[in-house]
């Protein structure tokens, strides 16, 4: 909150009715602590153990029906009563990681729109997140009031950086292994020239990206990121938000450490990163 921060979306792991990790979130909601506003992103993917390097085996799989759409919205409706939750136009904000995973979204989306007048919730603003190609488009054609977008967004990624001191890395079997390794100056720029959308959208940024912990091969290396670079995304990112008359932009992530994707303070850098936020936020066109 003194940097800037406004709440957390925290993951939501649902499987038919059944809770993945919970615990975290139990706290929140029993505890009442932090007093800090916060929204739920369904994370409604397979657990795979690829992350462990063995491939294809699930060890968890997302399944869908109508009557856990409907108790699913119920399970929601109690933490959207939470006087802390994030509200968009005093709707409550939910977010799917994969919405075109739904087998018919819109149908799913009309169920939750009913169901929460039903409980007294009142309408809610749902947002489809862009988080893989298949995750691109209008999010109103599939019931969605708007969509979020996910940083790095893998469809607009600049020329892998492969010159200079990085030979020396292949020569050291670091790239081999199929990883990409992105210049994140290059990459921040690429960012900000991407073309404005014809629906709603919530923008993103990300202070910095490196998913080798979890992967064997083909990772994502965004490399050479600092707090001033990252400073001047956020600070544009806010302005284009400002100019859509929208006022949430997102930050991926606050502690995405098996993801090298943290907000919060590391050995490296300190807090220089909230730092460089409340930065952004003091010297965009809002202030």
């Amino acid at each position: 909150r003194k940097h800037g921060i406004y709440g957390f979306c925290y993951y939501h792991y649902w499987f038919l009715g059944r809770r993945m990790l919970e615990r975290p979130f139990n706290d929140v909601l029993t505890s009442d602590r932090p007093d800090f506003p916060f929204c739920l992103c369904w994370a409604n993917e397979n657990w795979m153990s690829r992350w462990d390097g063995r491939e294809g085996a699930t060890l968890m799989e997302q399944r869908y029906s109508e009557d856990d759409d409907i108790h699913h919205i119920r399970w929601l409706a109690n933490v959207f009563s939470d006087h802390r939750y994030i509200r968009i136009n005093n709707k409550p904000l939910f977010l799917v990681y994969r919405a075109s995973q739904l087998p018919d979204p819109k149908r799913t989306s009309d169920l939750w729109r009913e169901e929460s007048l039903k409980s007294g919730i009142g309408e809610i603003f749902l947002c489809r997140v862009e988080s893989l190609y298949g995750e691109r488009g209008d999010p109103r054609s599939l019931g969605f009031d708007a969509a979020v977008e996910f940083q790095p967004d893998w469809k607009n990624l600049a020329s892998p950086f492969l010159h200079g001191r990085f030979w020396k890395l292949i020569a050291n079997n670091f790239l081999p292994n199929r990883h990409r390794v992105y210049q994140y100056s290059q990459f921040v720029h690429t960012m900000l020239q991407k073309p404005r959308v014809e629906y709603p959208i919530y923008h993103c940024v990300t202070p910095s990206w490196d998913n080798s912990p979890r992967r064997e091969k083909g990772a994502v290396i965004i490399h050479e990121s600092t707090p001033a670079i990252y400073e001047h995304w956020l600070k544009e990112t806010i302005n284009k938000t400002a100019s859509e008359n929208n006022n949430i932009v997102f930050i991926n992530a606050w502690n995405e450490w098996a993801e090298g994707s943290h907000l919060e303070p590391c050995q490296k850098w300190k807090d220089q990163y909230l730092k460089a936020t409340k930065n952004a936020l003091l010297n965009s066109d809002l202030n």
